[in-house]
């Protein structure tokens, strides 16, 4: 009980409200939980172990979450990469029957990936998902505008960056395997993030770096996966019935997550992601299954 008293921390308390939002609920280590809480003994007895506490709780929470979603339309925006596929490009054989089974509970289904136009228009097909889309990271929206896609973002400024690196850091790649991107310029992670932005910095471009597992990510200021659902939200004109839901990974995805109704993030998901939403117990599309199975199947 002593370290109980000693620990200062404040976690969100679990409320009888009838406004619940996934942000209000702990999902941690039980024996965190438990040192955490002051009335742990009393919580212990009531549920048995300290597993069943954070289990009851989280269970009470969606059952309000469920409660409160159900006159709502919900339209869920994915990441692919680490998040549909398991890092490998190829997207899993589960990620289908999931999609198909949203798509019978009238729930809409979104990509929002990193990928370019030519690979995410073949996703959407394979996948069977809204022929709207976000893609290169938000530099590009699908299926807007009368080219059928819509650039938001300008390559000019990713461009002085990397007529930087390539005169004073050779040791900074461009990342070609990813393909040539009309937005954005992908380097290679092979120094810290903190001095690649040193060197963003003085080629004094005006860009955003978002860091993805192995890679810098460079777009024009403030061009992001957020950015780009907030023009996607206001071209389908979403009222406030429309519940948007986005799931992701990385560091990438967290501009989309924060611009969201609600958020998770897969098992495997960057300490970034994590705190931008849930935190999934499981990886890649077995944590999309948890997420849906557990908080929106009806």
């Amino acid at each position: 009980m002593n370290a109980i008293k000693r620990n200062k921390r404040k976690f969100p308390k679990m409320t009888k409200s009838k406004k619940y939002h996934p942000s209000r609920i702990i999902v941690c280590y039980p024996d965190d939980y438990f040192l955490n809480t002051k009335n742990a003994e009393k919580l212990q007895k009531k549920y048995g172990s300290l597993p069943n506490v954070v289990e009851a709780k989280i269970n009470q929470a969606v059952k309000g979450f469920k409660s409160n979603i159900s006159t709502k339309s919900c339209h869920f925006f994915f990441d692919v990469d680490s998040t549909l596929t398991e890092g490998d490009g190829v997207i899993q054989n589960k990620v289908r029957g999931i999609f198909a089974q949203m798509k019978n509970d009238e729930c809409r289904v979104y990509l929002a990936s990193g990928r370019d136009v030519d690979q995410l228009g073949k996703d959407i097909k394979d996948l069977g998902a809204e022929r709207r889309a976000i893609a290169e990271n938000g530099g590009i929206l699908i299926g807007v505008g009368p080219d059928g896609q819509k650039n938001i973002g300008n390559k000019k400024h990713p461009d002085t960056v990397s007529a930087y690196m390539r005169q004073h850091c050779k040791k900074i790649k461009e990342d070609i395997g990813q393909g040539v991107r009309e937005t954005e310029r992908i380097f290679k992670a092979t120094i810290p993030e903190k001095k690649f932005l040193e060197y963003v910095k003085k080629s004094r471009a005006n860009v955003s770096v978002l860091a993805s597992k192995n890679s810098y990510h460079v777009t024009e200021k403030n061009i992001n996966k957020g950015h780009a659902l907030e023009r996607l939200k206001n071209h389908l004109k979403f009222g406030t019935h429309d519940l948007v839901i986005a799931v992701g990974d990385s560091d990438l995805d967290v501009p989309m997550m924060k611009k969201s109704h609600h958020a998770f993030a897969v098992g495997n998901a960057s300490l970034k992601a994590r705190r931008a939403g849930i935190h999934l117990g499981r990886n890649y599309a077995d944590g999309v299954e948890e997420m849906y199975e557990r908080w929106f199947k009806r």
